[in-house]
């Protein structure tokens, strides 16, 4: 690993926490546990296919590579992560700070939606 440990980290506990958001919506917003288990497959599934880590961002249509740096994070916290692990890069580099801030923006995103479902019951 040629980065710092404690900025690899801070990317993974940005993705968990985004991670126990959507499933705190999820939670709100399907009726059964056997529905929010299929759901959350099905997000982890396209989420996994489309940031890359099944198939080359690269090698992915034109329209799946927006749709890709659009709605799904784990594109932008795993090239940070990459970035941060591979190259040495930090928090001053742009695919380090961009990966923070989308990241960090679509949690405080999840969490303010996750509240108002869940005060709209």
């Amino acid at each position: 690993m040629e980065g710092s440990i404690f900025l690899f980290a801070l990317i993974v506990w940005l993705n968990s926490m985004l991670a126990s958001g959507i499933g705190l919506i999820l939670s709100g917003q399907v009726a059964d546990e056997m529905g929010a288990t299929n759901v959350s497959q099905l997000i982890g599934m396209v989420s996994a296919f489309l940031c890359g880590a099944m198939w080359p961002l690269n090698g992915q249509n034109i329209v799946l590579r927006w749709i890709s740096k659009i709605f799904v994070i784990p594109t932008w916290t795993s090239g940070a992560a990459s970035a941060i692990g591979s190259r040495g890069l930090g928090l001053g580099d742009e695919p380090v700070y961009v990966g923070f801030v989308i990241a960090l923006s679509w949690a405080i995103a999840v969490y303010f939606a996750a509240i108002a479902f869940f005060r709209a019951e």
